[in-house]
């Protein structure tokens, strides 16, 4: 008979130091192995009390100003505005709207907006998530035309 080889272990346990935790000061415990830049994790009530203020924000000041006659024209993580600048500009019967998390790129993107003097175009800064489930929740939501995620910064510095 042959001789077989013991098979190779590809999962190795991890090491104690990367499953070990540590007292943490909001949760209780954070992973040990959790980098250094990690922010700490955020109370579920302080992270509830926060997005129902953002939802209240954009109903009370963006979904007011939504067209009713018209689909909308959605960029997600638009930046400083360039890309949907330029698009509302070429497509003034579109309803065009630039998401993005960081408030001063949507600072610049609204003066841009403000210089270029269209009246199809607008800025908000939300999450994508929150923005599209109040959307969706809105009593005669708009239908979205197009959606545009071209070079979106997924972890702003």
């Amino acid at each position: 008979s042959r001789h077989r080889p013991a098979p190779v272990a590809f999962l190795r346990p991890a090491p104690a130091a990367w499953v070990s935790a540590r007292p943490h000061r909001t949760s209780g415990w954070k992973p040990a192995c959790a980098p250094a830049h990690m922010p700490d994790p955020v109370p579920l009530d302080l992270y509830d009390s926060i997005r129902d203020q953002r939802l209240a924000a954009l109903r009370a000041s963006f979904f007011p100003r939504l067209p009713a006659d018209r689909p909308l024209t959605l960029e997600l993580g638009c930046g400083h505005g360039h890309y949907l600048t330029a698009y509302a500009a070429a497509r003034p019967d579109e309803f065009c709207v630039g998401l993005d998390l960081l408030a001063d790129r949507i600072a610049r993107a609204e003066r841009k907006a403000h210089r270029a003097k269209l009246a199809n175009l607008a800025f908000v800064q939300a999450e994508a998530s929150l923005f599209l489930s109040a959307l969706a929740a809105l009593p005669s939501p708009p239908r979205l035309r197009r959606v545009f995620v071209l070079f979106s910064d997924p972890w702003p510095k």
